[in-house]
């Protein structure tokens, strides 16, 4: 499969780049790393390795005071724990990224944190929380045009009748479209 392909591409590459990463003595770098690792461990299923990719990446954020590269950890931490059905655990790490993005003003971050949130809510059929959530996710990423956030949190919102469907999907099309004109 195509898919498998490229993800399998990208396990290579960014153990290439880790492994660079570390002769260098680049930990920084190190940390990013590690917690791409363990998204991409997630996307495969595989929770084990994300697991200990991610929190190696949250244990050299916190020795070296890297607290962007942290919020990541802290939200593929709270993928994971949502993956692995504990939606308690992957609130309590959605809050403390959100907190974190806040703290530092990373308004990005704070919309993706936001996301997450929502839609942790969402399928835990928290609607109120999960529709407070995604509006934050949509005003925050519409301010600063992080349009990804945007659209999803939209779409989010649709799904649970808090938006015009067709507003939604207006949206979507439009970064959709814009995504192709970008690639050609």
């Amino acid at each position: 499969c195509l898919e498998e392909g490229r993800l399998a591409a990208s396990l290579e590459s960014y153990g290439r780049t880790l492994e660079l990463a570390h002769r260098l003595g680049d930990r920084s770098q190190e940390a990013v790393v590690l917690v791409n690792l363990g998204g991409l461990y997630l996307v495969l299923g595989d929770h084990e390795r994300a697991r200990e990719h991610i929190q190696a990446s949250r244990t050299l954020c916190l020795e070296l005071g890297t607290r962007r590269v942290l919020g990541y950890a802290l939200l593929g931490m709270g993928d994971l724990q949502r993956e692995r059905g504990d939606p308690a655990a992957a609130a309590k790490h959605y809050e403390a990224c959100l907190a974190l993005r806040r703290e530092i003003s990373y308004a990005h971050g704070v919309a993706e944190a936001l996301l997450a949130l929502g839609r942790l809510h969402r399928s835990t059929g928290s609607t109120a929380a999960a529709v407070d959530c995604l509006e934050g996710a949509r005003s925050v990423s519409q301010e600063v045009g992080v349009e990804e956030v945007r659209v999803r949190a939209l779409c989010d919102l649709a799904l649970l009748g808090a938006v015009d469907v067709g507003e939604a999907r207006a949206a979507f099309e439009a970064a959709q479209d814009r995504l192709m004109q970008r690639d050609r």
